[in-house]
């Protein structure tokens, strides 16, 4: 076994699934190229940043479900995706005790400003905000179903997605 963090463990030569080890549709692969060929439409390129969060949470998701089965969304968020310990000081920027859960770190873009998928709302830790939760409880959903290989995270989160926000 190789321990990948503090919970997630992976076989002796088994790759881990990343955005850019994951197959692409012919869709990703022409939003990114529309990207490229007008890169002042904003709006697209937050559209498509969002995506990719997307996915990299459906990954994230993905491997959480290999380790637990019985897992459900909301455990997923308040387990996995959420560090309660989470800062943003400058200190605290290298220590892995302290950096964003996935939850934290992906989510919408406007601008150059990103919107996390969680957020507090209060002071104490005890309610949150979860942003696009109906979309990423649907992809959570979907990946419990265990019919979704590795192949297939992209098309899925895009249809969810598609489903959504059409």
């Amino acid at each position: 076994m190789i321990v990948v963090d503090e919970t997630t463990q992976k076989k002796q030569g088994e790759k881990m699934i990343t955005l850019k080890s994951i197959p692409k549709t012919e869709t990703y692969l022409g939003r990114k190229k529309f990207n490229r060929n007008y890169p002042d439409d904003e709006s697209h390129i937050n559209m498509t940043k969002l995506i990719d969060s997307l996915i990299k949470v459906a990954v994230h998701m993905k491997d959480k479900l290999k380790l637990e089965s019985n897992l459900n969304f909301n455990w997923y968020v308040q387990t996995h995706g959420v560090n309660y310990f989470a800062s943003n000081k400058k200190v605290d920027r290298n220590n892995p005790l302290y950096a964003k859960g996935i939850l934290q770190s992906e989510g919408v873009w406007k601008g150059r400003k990103l919107y996390p998928f969680f957020e507090w709302t209060d002071s104490n830790q005890e309610s949150y905000e979860l942003r696009q939760g109906k979309v990423l409880k649907a992809i959570f959903e979907i990946l419990a179903e265990g019919k979704v290989d590795d192949s297939n995270i992209v098309s899925t989160v895009e249809e969810v997605d598609m489903w959504f926000n059409s």
